[in-house]
């Protein structure tokens, strides 16, 4: 599983901001993005969000949540779970 969930991930979001997986269910992203300014978060976001299936979950550690996460197309699922909105 680790070597598949690898492939599928988008762990080296430094080197992969262009390119993103699809259809993923869920996206787990933990003490990364307090490295980003607030654009580049914003930005990555809206990736991550493009890139989860219509029900998909973003995942992220307890110093990143998100503040707006409608703004990135995303309603809140429960602490520091988010859900892909509905559109």
């Amino acid at each position: 599983i680790r070597d598949r969930l690898r492939s599928r991930g988008l762990g080296d979001v430094y080197k992969r901001q262009d390119s993103y997986p699809s259809d993923c269910n869920m996206i787990i992203c933990r003490n990364v993005m307090i490295y980003f300014t607030e654009e580049a978060k914003a930005e990555i976001y809206k990736k991550f969000n493009a890139s989860l299936k219509s029900d998909g979950i973003l995942f992220v550690g307890s110093t990143e949540q998100i503040i707006s996460p409608g703004d990135s197309g995303f309603s809140t699922y429960k602490s520091f779970f988010y859900k892909k909105a509905a559109r």
